[in-house]
């Protein structure tokens, strides 16, 4: 992947009839400023997700620990009497509430990060495409001027 430095970098031949070299020079400062800050978007981005991931984890290692909190809650409740039977049905009830809105709010989480994703794989799409019509336009642009410059040999 090009760099934004490498893109300000660069250097173009002068031909005779070739473009006016302070607007191709502007242009690409231009563009090396726009993917610039499309890097760093990219990147904060990145970093969101990967922070996002390791929270979503938590989540998941949160509702297991609270799986098993369960199953020995449903052991305890089993060797105690007739009162304890009661007050541990009650507890277990509260856990499973707090564990479902705690699933619930992963799930939300892991819905909103995966509309996230798609939007920028959509974006990272629209970027990609962009960069390929300038490269594709140039490109055409040179092969013009190679074929020019072969009919006046």
């Amino acid at each position: 992947m090009i760099t934004p430095i490498e893109l300000s970098r660069i250097k173009f031949n002068q031909s005779f009839r070739g473009y006016d070299v302070h607007e191709v020079e502007e242009f690409i400062i231009r563009i090396s400023q726009d993917y610039e800050k499309l890097f760093a978007e990219n990147q904060a981005l990145k970093k969101k997700l990967g922070l996002m991931e390791n929270k979503l984890a938590g989540y998941a290692e949160m509702e297991t620990n609270l799986k098993k909190t369960l199953v020995s809650a449903q052991k305890t409740s089993t060797e105690v009497r007739e009162d304890a039977v009661r007050k541990s049905d009650i507890i277990l009830r509260e856990a499973e509430l707090n564990a479902e809105r705690v699933v619930e709010e992963a799930r939300q989480e892991a819905r909103e990060l995966t509309n996230k994703i798609r939007m920028l794989k959509r974006q990272k799409k629209l970027v990609r495409d962009e960069l390929l019509g300038v490269i594709k336009r140039y490109h055409d642009l040179l092969e013009t001027e190679d074929d020019e410059r072969k009919e006046r040999s």
